[in-house]
Order: structure tokens, then C-alpha cells, then sequence
């Protein structure tokens, strides 16, 4: 009976032991979240009022300077209001555009009759190069069938000799017995 009762108190012991470990007590918990008492998720991070403190100027940085209430010459320039129209400055301003494009269209044909003049020499550059590569293709054609003439010619030859060298070594054939 001890023996039983000793050994439940041992059980009940360790079983206590392992709720305790989990279990935090009221003054680990009053203790705050940095002394005993770990929470299983981190608590983010409070910010403190005491620590706010507002930032100086900065001296080094070069303060704003007050724009001037009155415009610049430039902007002025851009304010005066527009010239009214009349027959004669609507005139102007087409001959100022037929101006402009005749010019335009006399640089464009001047480009133009370089192109074709450049165009031209570039033909007759590749007319040149095509009958010259055509020259040599036809020489080669001619070496080639040349070649091949006297590799016929020099065949024969060869094959001539082999005859007549056979014709003299050959035996007379033997009767039969």
C-alpha cells in the first residue's frame, strides 16, 4: 500500500512538474514580457513617447529661398498676349512656311539625285564584279574539262599498255588431255 501510494505521488510529481513548466505563475507573468516569462510569439516592438524627440534643421541643408512675387523677364515674355490677326500676318506666316518648304524640298532632291548618281555607280560596280566572277567561273569550267580530257587520254594510254604487256607475257593456251 505504501508502495502504491508513493509511487502515485511520484507520478502525480512529475506530471505537476511538466504542467508547472508550461504554465508560467502570476508573478513571472506581472514580471513583464523581458524578465522570466517568455511568450511563444515575440511581442512587436512599442515605440515610447518619452524617446520621440523632433529632429533640429539640418545646416547643412541650404534653406528654401521665397520665390519673388513679380515674373521673370522670360515669363513675362511668355505672357504678352498674342498679336491680332490679320490678312497680312497670315501671309507672312505662309510664306514663312512656303519658305521653309522649298527648301526642304530642294535638300530632298539634291539627296535624291546623289542617291541615284550613287545608286548607279553601284550598279554598274556589281554589273563589273558579275562579269568578272563569270570570266574566271568560265576558265575554271574550261581547266576543269581540260583536265578531265587528258585524265581520259592518259586512261587509255595506260589501258593500251596493259594490253599489249598482256597480249606479249600471255601463254598460249595448252591443249587439253
Amino acid at each position: 500500500m505504501i508502495k502504491t501510494t508513493m509511487l502515485s505521488v511520484a507520478i502525480s510529481a512529475i506530471v505537476s512538474m511538466s504542467a508547472m513548466a508550461q504554465a508560467p505563475s502570476a508573478a513571472d507573468r506581472s514580471a513583464g514580457p523581458y524578465y522570466g516569462y517568455q511568450p511563444q510569439k515575440p511581442m512587436p516592438p512599442r515605440f515610447r513617447q518619452r524617446d520621440y524627440k523632433p529632429r533640429a534643421y539640418n545646416e547643412r541643408r541650404q534653406p528654401r529661398q521665397p520665390r519673388p512675387a513679380f515674373p521673370t523677364p522670360q515669363q513675362l515674355e511668355r505672357m504678352k498676349p498674342a498679336e491680332p490677326m490679320n490678312e497680312a500676318t497670315i501671309k507672312q506666316y505662309y510664306a514663312e512656311r512656303r519658305a521653309r518648304m522649298e527648301d526642304r524640298l530642294k535638300r530632298d532632291r539634291e539627296a535624291a539625285s546623289s542617291y541615284s548618281t550613287d545608286f548607279e555607280k553601284l550598279q554598274q560596280h556589281e554589273n563589273e564584279t558579275l562579269k568578272k566572277m563569270m570570266d574566271r567561273a568560265e576558265k575554271r569550267r574550261e581547266a576543269m574539262l581540260k583536265r578531265l580530257a587528258e585524265q581520259e587520254k592518259r586512261s587509255l594510254d595506260r589501258f593500251k599498255k596493259y594490253q599489249e604487256s598482256a597480249a606479249k607475257t600471255e601463254q598460249p593456251a595448252q591443249p587439253a588431255q
